[in-house]
């Protein structure tokens, strides 16, 4: 895999590989029934709760008030928002670019809770991958988890099948 770097900022265009990113880059694979298992099973405790619409229309929008909380849209994943909360706030008090006194914590910009926001998300794939590697799941366009039709062990739910 080669991950090609385009940038326009300074009047220059400059096209080349990234060789270090893409040298530290895994190759690409769907995940296995396994690991849908264990992920379906560390989200809902269960492998036969599926993934409902407040899943699959959630992002990472900050509310306005707090303004670093972020906005749920339906029942679902909380948990996995306020531990990502978490990580955030942490990121905003005592990650590298803090905020300042001054300004504190109630007059955030924009990039700062975007930035505290890649700060947290990152910190939460390294710490999973025990400090040494991290894994993104990345949703295909396509179906890449076949599990056999005589399998009734993990039913279809519109996501894990595209990852």
């Amino acid at each position: 895999m080669h991950v090609k770097s385009s940038r326009e900022s300074f009047g220059f265009s400059m096209n080349r590989q990234c060789d270090i990113l893409s040298g530290l880059m895994a190759e690409a694979r769907p995940i296995t029934i396994d690991e849908a298992c264990s992920l379906r099973y560390l989200l809902f405790g269960n492998l036969k709760k599926t993934f409902t619409s407040g899943w699959t229309e959630q992002s990472f929008h900050f509310r306005s008030v707090p303004p670093y909380g972020f906005f749920q849209k339906r029942p679902g994943p909380c948990g996995v928002l306020a531990a990502v909360q978490a990580f955030v706030i942490y990121e905003l008090l005592y990650g590298p670019s803090r905020i300042k006194a001054d300004s504190g914590i109630i007059k955030l910009t924009q990039n700062e809770k975007r930035d505290a926001l890649a700060r947290a998300l990152t910190s939460i794939l390294w710490q999973a991958g025990d400090g040494t590697n991290a894994l993104v799941a990345i949703r295909s366009r396509r179906i890449v988890l076949n599990a056999p039709p005589t399998t009734d062990i993990l039913e279809p739910d519109g996501i894990l099948e595209y990852v």
